[in-house]
């Protein structure tokens, strides 16, 4: 499976005289495939088996690799991100790639989430002390209805930090090697 990606020079160009119109000086991190997101790819292929049947939703998607991935086995995917740039990249996959049980929406995590899952998917989303929080109650919600939540987290101090919130619920996890950076999937379930 090949996903586009979008040309770092393009993107880069666009963010940045979005930033000298606009002051947001917020750089695309969307547009990079990461360790933890191919990380989380790849522990969706080990454990295909969890999937058949499934509504999966995947918050903070990026590019959404894992998305995409367990779209082979899933019987419905949401793919979300809060970026519309992100958005556009992920409908555009899905068209290319021709799939037919994966949908791209716009979600921001900090906000009330009225998505219901089976499985919800999360990949390098502790990288901002200021989203512990926000993230915690988010994946408190998710377990408290029952849904197995699995996070990949690259092994870095912030993730610590994080993994100290949602060690209690995890249930199994595995460590990967990617580009020279560990990263630890980590299964949570109540």
């Amino acid at each position: 499976m090949q996903i586009c990606i979008p040309a770092p020079m393009d993107v880069e160009d666009k963010y940045k005289n979005s930033a000298e119109n606009n002051g947001d000086s917020s750089f695309p991190y969307w547009t990079r495939l990461w360790p933890s997101s191919i990380a989380l790819a790849r522990y969706i292929r080990a454990h295909y088996d969890e999937f058949p049947g499934k509504t999966v939703l995947e918050i903070g998607a990026g590019l959404g690799l894992p998305s995409f991935i367990v779209s082979s086995y899933a019987s419905s995917v949401k793919v979300t991100d809060h970026i519309p740039e992100a958005i556009t990249w992920l409908n555009e996959n899905i068209k290319r790639l021709g799939l037919a049980n994966i949908k791209a929406e716009n979600l921001d995590w900090t906000a009330p989430l009225k998505e219901k899952a089976d499985i919800i998917l999360l990949s390098d989303v502790s990288y901002d002390p200021d989203s512990f929080e926000p993230l915690s109650l988010m994946i408190d919600k998710y377990l408290d209805q029952g849904s197995k939540v699995i996070v990949a987290l690259p092994e870095r101090i912030l993730s610590g930090q994080f993994y100290n919130l949602i060690k209690l619920d995890i249930v199994d996890s595995t460590t990967y090697a990617i580009e020279d950076k560990r990263v630890v999937v980590a299964s949570l379930e109540r």
